[in-house]
């Protein structure tokens, strides 16, 4: 009997030092994500996207509605389903495969090669699950004819995202403007740059399709994008990103193993995270301290894959298939003011297209971190959102006060241009979701209220004279040519 009481007292001691071992841990795990800025909240957000705990919420009016800005910052950096398009040099496959990032399943693509943000969609639905005609179409079904007309967005991974994200407020915000419910189609794509948004816009409108406001917001890739990743190669900085690997062709055994590791990383994350999503362990500290740590080791690995295969995408020799021609003197000499000038030239032709056509254009240049003083940053924003080593860091601090002040001449030349740079000057609080570009939840319906009401501001209530770009009157939809005009 006595060995039996000290046998139970020894296990319950060592039950009890167990216990206390797993509180001090968990102690210190709070600490440490606390002291690191991780919001765990976030974590488990974008931990249980990996894992497919839950579905996409789809919300009113179909597919992506009421995504996660933060989940899809990272996605269009990890998903892909990139196809050449004549005219625009790339846009999204309607008949490829579920994404690799989950935080892009349910996503549809409509037949044109943009997001269907209307278009309803399972959870879990694959891409190109649209039907035929919901969205990115041309003709009578999507020629502005719509109760309430329709809203086009333009621009690269920020707009991407607003669109998906903050379509819903968008639309219900500009809903008086535009005297009724309003559709957004949105045609912007991750790594847009001039003069894709103008070729888009000729694009949509050579098919018929004439949305009744254009809003364009863009400004980090037509800076970075040129200077960081074509001009070193000697690619044209007017030409898309990465041009040389998507013309190049199949690659070479070594690449093929590095497209093995990658995936290879993805599983094992997701795999990870499934078992993390477990509730034994779903809300443990400690757990989430070494997902974020292994986490945040991984994605560096992957980054790390990604570019080698960028760089070895890179044919040995100089050809115009893959280079464009020949860079002259002033590319070399100064690379940003160069693209600086294609961005202002492109949007202006951007804005007297759409006053042709009787279309307010509205131009944003959108925020980002890089620019010195835009915001006072958090401690997580100074520890993990600005990184003075970051690949576009110096191109964009550099860069950015070239885009203001090019947006005063646009200003001056009748763009409805409007710099949005310091629209976070008054909020201390996280708005950047990762250390490039993107914003979090909060930072997205923030960007997306200030578009809304500058778009009100300016167009005024339905029946007001509205004035055009570039002088004279022209209500929101009106004086565009008939639909049996439209181009098919």
């Amino acid at each position: 009997m006595r060995r039996n009481r000290a046998v139970f007292r020894k296990t319950l001691r060592l039950l009890v030092a167990l216990a206390a071992t797993l509180v001090a841990l968990e102690i210190g795990s709070v600490l440490g994500l606390w002291w690191l800025g991780v919001d765990r909240s976030d974590l488990h957000r974008e931990r249980d996207l990996l894992a497919g705990v839950k579905a996409e919420e789809g919300g009113e009016g179909g597919a992506g509605q009421g995504r996660d800005a933060a989940g899809l910052g990272r996605g269009v950096q990890e998903g892909g389903m990139e196809v050449l398009q004549p005219y625009l040099g790339y846009v999204w496959a309607p008949d490829a495969g579920p994404p690799s990032d989950p935080t892009l399943r349910g996503l549809v693509i409509g037949r044109l090669g943009f997001p269907d943000v209307r278009g309803a969609a399972a959870p879990g639905a694959a891409p190109g699950a649209a039907a035929a005609g919901a969205a990115n179409t041309a003709g009578e079904e999507a020629n502005g004819t719509e109760p309430g007309g329709k809203i086009a967005l333009l621009g690269g991974s920020l707009s991407f995202i607003a669109g998906l994200a903050g379509g819903r407020p968008l639309r219900d915000g500009l809903d008086e403007v535009l005297e009724g419910s309003p559709e957004l189609e949105v045609w912007a794509l991750p790594g847009y740059k001039q003069p894709q948004q103008l070729m888009t816009l000729t694009y949509m409108l050579s098919l018929g399709n004439v949305p009744d406001v254009v809003i364009n917001v863009d400004g980090f890739n037509d800076l970075v994008l040129p200077v960081v990743e074509n001009l070193p190669h000697g690619i044209s900085p007017h030409y898309p990103r990465g041009w040389a690997g998507r013309v190049r062709g199949v690659q070479g055994t070594e690449a093929q193993r590095w497209v093995g590791r990658l995936t290879v990383l993805e599983f094992r994350r997701q795999r990870l995270a499934s078992l993390l999503a477990l509730p034994l362990v779903r809300w443990s500290a400690t757990a989430d301290l070494l997902w974020h740590h292994w986490d945040s080791r991984q994605g560096a690995e992957m980054a790390g894959l990604r570019r080698m295969l960028a760089d070895r995408s890179l044919p040995d020799e100089r050809r115009f298939l893959t280079h464009g021609p020949e860079l002259g003197d002033g590319a070399a000499a100064d690379p940003l003011g160069v693209s600086v000038e294609l961005w202002s030239r492109a949007s202006v032709q951007m804005s007297r297209l759409c006053e042709s056509q009787g279309i307010p254009y509205f131009h944003f240049l959108q925020p980002n971190q890089y620019l010195a003083g835009h915001k006072p940053l958090s401690e997580e924003e100074r520890r993990l959102r600005v990184r003075p080593d970051h690949p576009y860091a110096e191109a964009a601090s550099t860069g950015y006060p070239l885009l203001v002040a090019e947006g005063r001449e646009l200003r001056r030349q009748g763009v409805r241009f409007h710099d949005l740079t310091g629209i976070f000057a008054d909020h201390p609080e996280t708005v950047w979701s990762d250390d490039c570009c993107h914003l979090n939840g909060h930072g997205n319906a923030l960007l997306v209220a200030e578009i809304v009401r500058r778009i009100a501001e300016e167009l005024g209530p339905p029946g007001s004279d509205r004035a055009a770009a570039g002088g004279g009157e022209a209500p929101v939809g009106r004086g565009r040519p008939p639909a049996a005009e439209v181009s098919r």
